[in-house]
């Protein structure tokens, strides 16, 4: 209808590096706070956290085992997830 909200899927954050074998940085580049969850190949959280806008945090992923994650950014009105690659 007229009055749906549509859900952005894309967010101005940056992750990098990915692959990554200690850190993983997280910059916020959103104007409101930014939910931060790390989900494990099978779905379960390992990290969740938040970061205000126009800040950034980062990760220590040595102690995490290696193998793919998922990434899942949020803030109140859009949602992205992506893969990372622990080496």
């Amino acid at each position: 209808g007229v009055n749906s909200v549509e859900k952005r899927t894309t967010l101005n954050t940056n992750v990098y590096p990915n692959p990554t074998n200690g850190v993983l940085n997280i910059s916020n580049k959103e104007n409101e706070g930014l939910n931060i969850m790390l989900l494990n190949a099978q779905g379960a959280v390992i990290l969740q956290t938040t970061v205000n806008a126009f800040d950034a945090t980062r990760f220590d992923t040595k102690d995490l085992a290696k193998g793919i994650y998922f990434l899942q950014l949020s803030t109140s009105n859009a949602t992205s997830t992506q893969r990372v690659i622990f080496e």
